[in-house]
Parts: structure tokens; sequence; C-alpha cells
């Protein structure tokens, strides 16, 4: 048996942040991954059949609808041919680069990689059996575990989910052809941008969402102008349905999605039907360690990243906390620093001063327009602030006034931004982008919700001219009282 200091489970964007941050101070470090290779395979679903893959073919996308609006701009260029397996071996590229950075960020800092599946009997008794000889099994211990297994797409339990031209997230990314009509079940952030993915590659898209309102997790204003966006690329949104089969049609490639909404029910045709409803935590492999779950997930404090074992910390996916690859690289982090100073003798919250503050960690879905938010819903800020005594103001800006945004052709969406006042404090509790460079725009956002600088301060910070940026400027004036870019507040 080969003992470590701190052994990792889980080599996705929480579990080698982790294992590289216990390895910066000096610690045996190892990390367990059942897709580890040495052509690639780290990063966890992020990287190989989640964010990156879908930002690859988000870009492709794009490139065809900027290719069709180029006349407009005195280009003549058209689209002669999109190639799917090209694009799957351009993608396939792209994540195997990005995964092989991995492995030698890990290389780097002397972290032992173990490719294969782990079941954990206990600290002293990892078992892990070889990805490429199930024969092949070694046995690892370790004083701190830090539980970073992820999840998987999740399904729901009706007739005909196993039918072969069902796929999820991690199948569509190899799809070999177009599918001239795509089914999606989900209306959240995965679900979003396959509809935008696909509407662009020519299939005629259908969004099926069981709650009354798409992408139901971000601000009502913000998801409201993501349905129009769909709605004029031509993807039908149905919402408030509940899918009740998917059924074989009359030819073989086709199925046909059931779907019911207040006893009436209709039949979708589709070549594919993309499952997109969630995701499902991975646990099975520490199953004997008897962990205090929350429901599905495992039960941590959400600062330390403690499970109810003080020397195994559980972070990502698995938390239920947040399931987004950057709050995994931040839980990682700290989990990390929890275990070393652990190791050190000493639980000192120096080594990690500032609480984790979920609220505020911002989420995207890309795609141009994108939509990308950080802190409260303007519901929930609504809600806050006459609880509080607060009065909220609300500054926004529209793209379509921005010298950047008009030039680019990107004129669409807006900006808004929920300011508190009131017992000598003023405070930002959210910003919510709909528009182009979204995506980027969000990381000054979430500056500007975290910094915990004054907000007038914050409104006297010069932007350079003309950016997209300057919007969020504009914004915070109009909430203070109006900007001289704008006419007056009505």
């Amino acid at each position: 048996m080969t003992n470590y200091d701190i052994l990792v489970v889980g080599g996705g964007p929480g579990g080698y942040i982790a294992a590289v941050t216990a390895a910066k101070y000096g610690f045996s470090v190892a990390l367990i991954e059942k897709e580890a290779q040495a052509g690639g395979g780290l990063g966890g679903t992020c990287l190989n059949r989640g964010c990156i893959p879908s930002k690859t073919w988000l870009d492709n996308a794009e490139t065809i609808e900027r290719v069709k609006q180029a006349s407009k701009r005195g280009i003549d260029a058209q689209v002669v041919n999109i190639d799917m397996p090209a694009m799957v071996k351009f993608k396939d590229r792209v994540v195997k680069r990005l995964s092989m950075g991995v492995g030698a960020l890990l290389k780097s800092w002397n972290v032992a990689v173990y490719n294969g599946t782990a079941v954990v009997h206990d600290l002293d008794n990892v078992v892990v059996t070889s990805a490429k000889d199930k024969e092949n099994e070694v046995v690892l211990g370790c004083k701190r575990l830090i539980l970073a297994t992820g999840s998987r797409p999740a399904t729901i339990p009706i007739p005909g989910a196993d039918l072969p031209q069902v796929l999820t997230s991690d199948d569509i990314f190899n799809i070999q052809t177009i599918p001239p009509h795509l089914t999606i079940v989900g209306g959240g952030v995965i679900g979003v941008e396959m509809a935008r993915i696909f509407s662009a590659f020519g299939s005629k898209v259908t969004i099926v969402e069981a709650l009354p309102r798409l992408a139901p997790n971000l601000d009502e204003e913000v998801a409201d102008a993501l349905l129009k966006s769909l709605k004029s690329a031509k993807v039908t949104v149905k919402t408030g349905v509940k899918v009740e089969a998917i059924e074989p049609a009359d030819s073989d490639a086709e199925v046909n999605v059931v779907v019911s909404c207040n006893d009436v029910t209709e039949r979708i045709p589709a070549e594919t039907v993309l499952m997109a409803v969630g995701r499902a935590p991975n646990t099975e492999a520490f199953s004997e360690l008897g962990l205090e779950m929350n429901r599905r997930f495992v039960k941590v404090d959400p600062n330390t990243l403690k499970t109810s074992r003080q020397d195994v910390y559980a972070i990502g996916d698995i938390t239920g906390l947040s399931m987004l690859a950057h709050s995994a690289s931040v839980m990682g982090e700290r989990a990390a620093k929890v275990a070393v100073q652990s190791l050190n003798g000493s639980d000192s919250e120096e080594f990690y001063p500032f609480p984790i503050d979920y609220a505020a960690i911002p989420s995207v879905v890309y795609g141009e327009p994108s939509a990308a938010s950080v802190g409260m819903s303007q519901q929930a800020a609504e809600e806050y602030c006459a609880k509080n005594s607060l009065t909220l103001s609300i500054g926004r800006t529209i793209f379509g006034g921005n010298g950047r945004a008009v030039a680019s052709g990107m004129g669409e969406g807006f900006v808004k931004i929920l300011v508190a006042s009131g017992d000598c404090q003023t405070r930002i509790l959210g910003i919510h982008i709909y528009g182009p460079m979204a995506s980027e725009l969000i990381n000054e956002a979430s500056v500007l919700v975290n910094g915990g600088a004054d907000v007038k301060s914050l409104a006297s910070v010069v932007h350079a001219h003309p950016t997209f940026g300057e919007t969020l400027s504009i914004a915070l004036h109009d909430a203070l009282g109006g900007s001289s870019h704008q006419p007056p507040k009505k």
C-alpha cells in the first residue's frame, strides 16, 4: 500500500485544483481519475463533455450566424457546408489540448495521478482498479481525503428513455450527423445552449420544460429576453408541460416525445432527443464511509467543506451547494487549505479569512446574446429590501445605445444593476446582463457585488470607450440617480 498525506478522488475542476493547492504547501498528494490517460482525460465533465465542448460548438454556431449576417456589412459570404465529423474532431483536439495541460500542471507539482476507478473503504483502504486492466488493483492510504467525484446526467423514469435516439450531454458531442428534428427535454442552461447550437447547425429544435418558464434559475427579465431570442431563432419552446413517454415512430430513425399539459396530449416527432433535466451526484465510490447526507448530496460545512468525518472533505457537484465548474474550483482550493491546516495542527481561519459566498458566484448561459447574473434576482432583492427596510434602486442601460455593441452589430440586450440603500450603507445586491459579451462582463460585475467597496467610489471608475463594459458604469450611475449618457429617469 502507498500512503499519501492527501488523496483526491476525481480530476475535474475541483479535484485537480485541490490537488495542486495541497501540493503547493509541500504535502504528498495523489489524485485518482477514472478517465486519466496519457492522451488526456483529466478535467472532468466540464472539460471533456460539458463546458469546453459546448463552448467550442457555440463558437461554431456564432461563426455561422456571423457569416449569414456578413452581407449587411458589405461582405459577400455564405455558408457552404457544415461538416459534423470535422466539428467533432476539432472539439476533440481542443479537449485533448486542455486535458493534457491539466496533466502537465499536476506533474509540475509532483501530484501522483492514478488512472482508474476508486472504491473508498476507509482512508487506509482506497482501492483503485486500473482503467486499462480490470485485474490490476492498487491500494492507497491517506491522512486526509478530498472527494471530488462530480455528477452525471440525470434522467427521468419514463417509458422510452433508454431508446437509442435518446442522448445525454455525455453523448451528443460525438454525434456525427445533424438531426433534422431535435427535441430537448429540459429548459435549463444545458438545454438552452444546445438549442442555440443545433438551431444554428440547421436542426428544427423544440424545448420542452416542466416548469412555467424557461431558465428558471435566471432573473425573470433575463429569462424572458432569452426566450424571445430563442423564438427569433425559430426554436419552439413549450413550458409547463410534462413528458410522459418517448415512443418509437413509424420510421426506425424517428421517435415521438409524448407531452401533456392541462389534460391535452401532444406528440412531438424527432430523430434525436436530448435529455437535459439536470445532473445527479456520483456518490457510489465512497458509500462505505457512512457520511451524513442531505438528500442525494454529501452534507458539508459550506466554508470548510468538511463532511461529518473531520478527515474527509467533499467539493463540487456532490455537495449540491453550487453545481458550477468555477464553484468546484473555489471549493477545491478551500478544502485543500483546510486539510493542510489540519495536518499542520491548526484550524485557524487566518489561512482562509473570507467565507465562500455562494450567492455571489456568477452564472452564465452562453451564446450570443449571452445571459449572465451574479447576486440576487430582482424579485429576491425586492423581498430583501422590504424585509430590511431598505430602498431598492434599479439602474438600467441598453446595448442599443452602446457604441461598441452597435458597431459590432450586437445591439440587442441590457444591463440591470440592483442597489440597496439605507441604514447608512449602499450596496450592490445583484447585476444581470443580457447581451453581447455578457459572459466576460459578468467578471467585473462579480467584483462589484463581492468587493464591498463604497458604491459611489465604484461609480467613479473610468471605462475605456468604446467598450461593452461601459454599460456597467452607465447602469450603476443610473441606479445612483441618473447617467449623463441616458435620458432622464421616468
